[in-house]
């Protein structure tokens, strides 16, 4: 009994409580985007309603990048496709899930006790990616739990395996 209550507490401990809440993809070849836009030099991220510097949620993006290629810059890149993420704390602003100009509006308070993120990749303002993520309040940029929902966040909004693929992909061995 006390080994199966000492297992429980140690697995309990383990967790640091971000989660991905929300992941929302608009059309097939998400990752063909990630890859052209990684291919154009730094992607530009807008940032909105950060508590922290810019150049500390770049480095969070930097350090914890699912896309090790892929680089960041808050200064537009002038590359050949307008692709770009949007990052912002605070609960997802409220509308459509079609257009990206929909996370350039302010974002809702988070409960208390959290912090939320919510991101977007895009080409132009046409939304090809979302996700949101939450974890226990974080105080400092350099706060492991930051890096950890920067990260996860960034893995949801540029995936490595198409999202959609398998939807359309036939179940049924006389296809």
């Amino acid at each position: 009994m006390r080994i199966a209550l000492a297992l429980v507490l140690l697995l309990a401990g383990c967790g640091n409580g971000v989660a991905v809440s929300r992941t929302h993809y608009t059309q097939l070849g998400i990752p063909s985007h990630v890859e052209l836009a990684a291919s154009q030099g730094p992607t530009l991220v807008n940032l909105y309603h950060s508590p922290f510097a810019d150049q500390d949620v770049l480095a969070a993006m930097r350090v914890h990048n699912p896309r090790p290629h892929m680089t960041y810059s808050t200064a537009v890149t002038g590359g050949l496709y307008a692709y770009r993420i949007v990052l912002g704390f605070g609960s997802r602003p409220p509308g459509g899930s079609a257009n990206c100009s929909v996370f350039n509006q302010q974002a809702g308070s988070p409960p208390a006790g959290k912090t939320e993120m919510y991101g977007a990749f895009c080409l132009g303002d046409t939304l090809l990616s979302e996700a949101s993520a939450r974890a226990p309040t974080i105080q400092s940029p350099y706060d492991p739990s930051f890096y950890r929902m920067t990260g996860d966040l960034l893995a949801a909004l540029l995936p490595i395996h198409d999202p959609l693929a398998y939807q359309y992909r036939c179940r049924f061995p006389f296809c």
